[in-house]
């Protein structure tokens, strides 16, 4: 009864998406809103692409409307969306919008660290500075060999850079990526004192920390 009721829902979330998918395609504005609410209220996840597609829309409102829509999504499968979307050639304008996803939604971009350095040498300023803010906090959540390799891709950007602003920013971004870096090997040192403080000293009493000798 059990596989039966799983296939059955199975089943109708298969149908629910593409009957979604379809309204998704609609030029109404009313219809893509409440296909959206339904990809929000039942977590179609399947349907981040075309949603993300959907920000390059004329319809101001609407874009504003997905934006926010996208903001609130807790689900880390956009993270690998977002990261397919970037693969893509966009104007300036709707490629800086994409990239602010990355620091106003809660999730975390770090996993898409080296693709959003290569837009720090972009033409349009605005996607730049976007990216920028983007990656400082991308940063925050970064392994040490990812912050390593940051801070080298950024030195060799500032002297590729010509334009004087954007060395300023790289220049800015290097010096948080190492202060993160450098927290990074703190953490490192003091949770490696603290296990060798622990089996030092350990009076737990739990018999365990001696047969770890």
């Amino acid at each position: 009864m059990e596989v039966e009721n799983r296939t059955k829902a199975q089943k109708q979330r298969k149908n629910l998406i593409a009957e979604t998918r379809a309204l998704l395609q609609s030029e109404h504005s009313n219809t893509l809103r409440s296909a959206l609410d339904t990809v929000r209220s039942e977590g179609l996840e399947e349907l981040l692409p075309e949603t993300l597609a959907l920000l390059a829309t004329t319809d101001l409102e609407l874009r504003s409307y997905i934006f926010e829509f996208l903001i609130d999504i807790h689900s880390s499968a956009l993270v690998t969306h977002l990261a397919n979307a970037l693969e893509k050639d966009y104007e300036a304008d709707l490629l800086a919008l994409l990239i602010s996803l990355c620091w106003q939604s809660p999730l975390d971009y770090s996993p898409l660290l080296e693709r959003l350095l290569l837009f720090m040498s972009h033409p349009s300023l605005q996607v730049v500075i976007e990216t920028m803010t983007s990656l400082e906090i991308a940063f925050d959540h970064a392994s040490r060999a990812q912050l390593e390799a940051s801070l080298k891709a950024l030195k060799q950007m500032e002297k590729g850079e010509k334009r004087s602003e954007v060395r300023l920013l790289l220049e800015e971004l290097q010096s948080t990526c190492s202060r993160c870096l450098q927290q990074v090997i703190n953490n490192e040192r003091e949770e490696k004192q603290e296990a060798h403080h622990h089996h030092e000293h350990c009076d737990c009493g739990h018999g365990h920390c001696e047969h770890e000798h």
